[in-house]
Parts: C-alpha cells; structure tokens; sequence
C-alpha cells in the first residue's frame, strides 16, 4: 500500500513513466495489477481516453475476481481458481500490460503478448527451371531447428509466443498482411538471387528477388502490413539479397547472410540459439546479434570460426540499439507451441535414421495421396518400400494436411483377408476424432487443419480382440476388412496399410475391401505390396527401384557401425570423394544391387571385419541364413574374394576418417542451405546422376 502516495504523480506522466524502464515503472505495473485496489479516481486530462478506459476494465475485472472469492470465503468453500488466458495461458490477474515503443515492440495496446513468426521451408524436389527434371532437396532437420529457438525462450523464461509454420508465398504474405508478428525468422534453402518456398506438394518453390519485393509491397502501402516487424532473420545461404527485399519493404533490421557465402549448420543453429535468448532477455538488436556472432567464434568443433562468424549481416535503415523487447513478463516455465508433428513422432513410425536417395519417391507418393484415393508403393522386398511410405505420411503429418489423423496398420503378419480385417478393427477401434485446436500458435497449413495421428497398437494376428475388449452384442467374429473401415466414411484422414502380404493382396476379398474404401470420399489409402493390387481399382503406382551404385555407398557409409576410413580401400583413397566413387565400384556395393536391406543386414559385419571380407546377408531372413553370398570381383571375375586382414597404415598413409556427412569430424562442418558449387540460379544438372546441386547441404 506504500505505492498508493505515488500513484498520482506516476499516472499524470504515464507516458514518460512506462518508457523509463525505472522503479517508477514497475511501480505502476505492480499497482495496476494488485488485486487489493478496488478503485482508481483518474484525471480525465492525465490519460488519453483509450488509456483510461483500458485501466477502468482492467481495474473491473480485478474488482469482479475480487468480490467473487470474497463470496466464496465467506461461505467457507475454496476459492475460485484464476482465470486464465486461452490464448497464452497466463493467469488474467497477472498478466502484465507491456507499454513498448510504439506498442508493436513489446506488446500492443491491447495487452497482446509479442509473437515470433518462424517459417521453415524444406521441400522434398526441386524443379530444374532449365531442363523440367525434377531432382531431390537436401532435407532440413526442422525439429531441431525448432527446438533451438524454443530452447532459448525456455531459457529466457519470458511471455513471448512463438508460432512455426511451413514457408509458402501464402503463408508469408498472411502473416505480413495481418500484422500480428513483432519478428520474422525464416529458415531454408536459398541462392544468390532466391529463396525456396514451399509449393504445399512437397515440391521447392523457387521465388526469385524481384518477385520477393512485389509480394511484399504488393496492396501500394507497404507499410500497412509490415509495421508490426521489428525485425527479420534470413537462415539461408547467399541470402544478402533477399534480405535487401525486406529492407526495401521498410524492415528497420534485417539479418542475412553475405551473398558469397555458404552457412554452415553448426554456425546457423550456434547464432539463432544466442541471437533469440538475447533479444528474449531485452538486448538490442545490434548487442544481440554481437552475441550470435561470439557464439559461433566460439562453437566447439567448428572449422574457420573467424570466418563463419563473418558470414552474417546486419542490415536496415533502422536504429539498432533499439530494444525489440523491451519489457517482456517473466514467467516460471515458457512451453512450446502446440505442433501437430508431436503428436505423431510418439505414435507413428519414425523415419529410417540413414535414408538415403528416396526424396523423388517419396515426392511421388505424396503427391499421389493428395490426388488420389489409393496409392500403392510397390518393389522387390527390402528395396525399401515400407520406408518411403512413412517417409511420405510423416512429411503429410508434420504439415497437418488431414484434419481426422493417419491410421498406421502393419499387416506384414496376415495371412488371410480376415486377420487383416482383425488388424484393421483394433486399430481404428482406438480412434477418437481429434479436438480441433484453436491456438493461434499451432503450426498447420492455411487450408487445413492440424492433423491429428492415431496411437497404433502392436496386435498380432494370432491374437485377435478378446471377448473382454468387445462391446456388448458385438460378434465374437473377427471383423471383415470392409466392417472395420466403415467408421472411417465420414473422416478426413489416411489410412496406411503397410506390407499387404502377396497372397492378401491379389485376393478377392481385399479388392472387394479397396472398392468399399474408394467410396469414401475424404479418405486416403496408402498401401505398400510386393506387386500392384490391379483389378481396375484406378490405383495410383509408384514403384520403388534399386539404388545407384553411389547411393548404396552412401548408405553402407552411412550404417557402418564403426567410421570406415579412407585406408579401408587397398591402395588407399586419397579423399572423402575418391573413397566415394571407388566404393561404389567395391565387389560389396555391387553385390548388394541396390537393396537396402541387404546393406542393412550386412552392415553390423563391418565391425569386426573389413570390406572385402564381408558376406552379403539376404534381406528376407538376416538371421537364417544359412549360407549368405560372398562378393565377386568385378569384370565378370567370379572367384569369390577370401577374407583379408586390415592393412596396417603407414607414415604415408594415416587411417583418416571420412569427413561429414559421411562420418562424424570435428574439423569439417557439413555445409547448409547452399549450393554445393556455388553456382547461382539456373540451376544446371552437374552430373549424370539425378541430384540436386544448387540446393542442399554441399
């Protein structure tokens, strides 16, 4: 009650007061916010008419919270409990009217708590803009570069919201138009004269400069929609001129990467964890991006420090001593915004740790289920069929395109239309509608809502729903596949049927069980088979082939459980690129024909034996088998190569590891965001093998 003398003198200067950042300013806001005052008689001529009546509602909501537990006291029962925010989840009578410059730094005038925009663009292809191939994109880890940013609020413990979304031309243009954001950061792929949206199908999106300056000038006034930014943060590569589109727009700060250079991802993910955790705490924006840069000098296991720091710019027009954040409340514990990929990481399939060479697949797949009713992905077993499925539903789950959820089923174990019909019944039986979420911090795509998996169970065929699971009157016969999926008619989701064993798939039964399921029309249904289901269903084919020699090299790198190095080859290879190019070439490589699973059967052997020495293990039964092949020369040499030790290097010949990506070093980053050339746009197709060299991570 001693602030009560000082109240007076403190609202007749509230202007000057709530930009002080002093005592007298927490003063006011610890006043304001204190349940015991009951009333405040104001000057009409010290407040702005807004300013008033805003204090008058506040001051009346405190009265009313006030008067009720009051009521419940006297009556001896507990309390009512706070109310809380729906939209932030602080407790009304403790939320703290922020008075920022200009409102749009700290809070707005209306008492809305700051929002960081973040747009993450990493398609599965990229288009060739000169020759129409469509080549595959180096995939971001997104959900790292999201924990990133919310480990730096969790650490800054302030009331900021952060909201993710996917980086299409439509999701920027909305957030520029409705203003709500205080910051921007994007994070992706980008060139000399571009940055790579997202088309919504999987596909890059390549929005050239002088297309980037229209769309965000575009309505005449460009300051209508771009006054709420503070800030912006390009995390691309040779994103310098694109950053200047921002600028021109009237950005006051714009953060970007010099035109010539390629950002490293321990670089980018050292200076956006400082960079946020220092503007979340009050810094200026020039102290905090001082911060971001002396956080990459000083990144452990980092090669050129000096010089990956030096790669960042500081643009605008504005003053960057300017406190984006000037008077942010501290909370006890910041939480993330809800993500519709949490929901599925626990309940769907991972995807496979060392995918390798499938993003065109994978891109076809999903294409075909936002096409088409069913999508069957078919091969030869172990090519890596199941793989790119849930490469494909994780890709549509993370984005949020199917508001009712994905239904993952395995039915490898089937042996019979009926039993996948058990399968299909305890799956879908623990379906429950998700509760559609109204957070405006949800990260889902404009036109849909957030998707929503369906924890799939681990049943097993010889076991089908006991007599105890089953509702009263319910059949004790197993469901038919068509009774099982009849509750799914008026869903939005995908069902993924995963491993239809041959004899099920080419069944009358299960073509009659498919033609049922067509005829829902909001439901999609991927399958994975050995050979194509048929029966002029109108299926949609994407058949998945071997390996390339270099990819499957890749891949054994990549699953080898120790480091291979480069002495590993007899003569040894001179480099990371030379242990390449004559790996893929090795007997081994050769042998297995571009079948995954045969590398991944085979690899364990490699940490007890060396290259040549390997036995190549079938993919259908790694443990049985009884006598696996061996690797033959090749030219057509087919004397079987007889176990050989390791050589032991020389002085001349050092056992040096392969660099990143291949294998963990500490002296090499893997490059990020880039062109593995440096070339700009048109991008040219450098060798003969399918892949994408202007976008990736080198």
């Amino acid at each position: 009650m001693e602030a009560l003398p000082a109240l007076p003198g403190l609202l007749i200067n509230l202007p000057a007061a709530m930009r002080a950042g002093s005592k007298a300013k927490d003063l006011l806001i610890a006043v304001l916010t204190n349940s015991t005052i009951c009333e405040l008689h104001l000057d009409p001529g010290a407040l702005s008419t807004s300013q008033t009546a805003q204090m008058q509602q506040k001051l009346g909501k405190n009265r009313e919270l006030r008067q009720a537990q009051r009521a419940h006291t006297e009556l001896g029962a507990e309390a009512p409990r706070t109310p809380t925010s729906a939209r932030s989840g602080v407790p009304l009578s403790k939320r703290v009217l922020s008075w920022g410059r200009g409102g749009a730094g700290s809070s707005s005038a209306s008492g809305e708590v700051p929002v960081l925009g973040v747009l993450f663009s990493s398609p599965l292809v990229v288009q060739d803009p000169i020759s129409g191939q469509v080549l595959p994109a180096e995939m971001l880890d997104l959900d790292r570069e999201r924990d990133l940013i919310c480990d730096s609020m969790r650490e800054a413990k302030r009331n900021l919201r952060v909201r993710f979304e996917f980086a299409t031309t439509d999701r920027l243009r909305t957030l520029v138009t409705l203003g709500q954001c205080c910051g921007l950061h994007y994070s992706g792929h980008g060139d000399q004269n571009l940055l790579m949206m997202e088309d919504g199908r999987g596909q890059g999106h390549l929005v050239m400069v002088p297309a980037l300056k229209k769309l965000l000038k575009a309505g005449g006034d460009a300051s209508a929609g771009l006054a709420s930014l503070k800030f912006v943060v390009v995390s691309a590569c040779f994103s310098e001129a694109a950053a200047q589109a921002f600028v021109e727009a009237g950005v006051p700060h714009v953060i970007a990467v010099r035109l010539s250079q390629r950002l490293s991802d321990v670089a980018a993910a050292a200076f956006t964890k400082a960079f946020y955790l220092a503007l979340a705490v009050g810094r200026s924006i020039r102290v905090a991006y001082e911060i971001g840069k002396e956080a990459v000098m000083n990144s452990p296991n980092m090669q050129s420090a000096q010089a990956e720091s030096d790669k960042f710019l500081l643009l605008g027009r504005g003053n960057h001593d300017s406190i984006p954040f000037p008077a942010l409340a501290t909370v006890d514990a910041w939480h993330p915004p809800p993500n519709p990929a949490a929901r599925h990481q626990q309940t769907l399939p991972a995807v496979a740790e060392c995918f390798v060479g499938r993003n065109v697949e994978t891109y076809k797949v999903v294409t075909g289920v936002l096409d088409r009713r069913l999508v069957s992905v078919t091969g030869l077993p172990g090519v890596g069929k199941s793989a790119v499925a849930i490469r494909a539903l994780n890709y549509l789950a993370q984005r949020g395109y199917f508001s009712d959820g994905v239904i993952y089923v395995d039915c490898s174990m089937a042996s019979s239309t009926e039993q996948l019909g058990a399968l299909l019944g305890q799956q879908i039986a623990i379906a429950r509608p998700p509760q559609p979420d109204t957070s405006p911090t949800a990260a889902t795509p404009a036109a849909s809502p957030a998707a929503a998996a369906i924890p799939p169970t681990t049943p097993s065929p010889a076991n089908p729903p006991s007599s105890d699971q089953r509702t009263p009157g319910q059949s004790h016969k197993s469901p038919t596949p068509r009774d099982a999926v009849a509750v799914l008619q008026s869903l939005h989701c995908l069902l993924v049927i995963d491993g239809v064993p041959r004899a099920v798939a080419q069944s009358a039964p299960f073509a009659d069980f498919l033609a049922g399921l067509l005829s829902f029309p909001r439901v999609r249904t991927l399958l994975t088979a050995v050979e194509h289901i048929g029966h002029s269903l109108g299926e949609k084919v994407v058949n998945i082939e071997a390996l390339s020699p270099p990819e499957t090299a890749r891949l054994l790198v990549k699953l080898s459980p120790k480091p291979l190095k480069l002495g590993d080859l007899n003569p040894p290879a001179r480099n990371t690129g030379d242990f390449l190019q004559r790996l893929a070439v090795h007997p081994l490589v050769v042998g297995f024909e571009g079948n995954p699973g045969r590398v991944k059967a085979t690899a364990p052997q490699l940490a007890r034996v060396g290259l040549d020495a390997v036995r190549i293990v079938p993919p259908s039964t790694p443990q049985q088998s009884a006598r696996p092949r061996e690797c033959s020369r090749s030219r057509g040499d087919s004397t079987s190569i007889q176990p050989t030790a390791f050589s032991i290097p020389t002085a001349a010949s050092p056992p040096t590891a392969l660099s990143p990506p291949l294998a963990a070093s500490p002296t090499a980053a893997p490059v990020r965001r880039s062109t593995s050339s440096g070339a700009s746009v048109p991008i040219r197709q450098a060798t003969s093998a399918p892949s994408l060299q202007a976008f990736g991570h080198g």
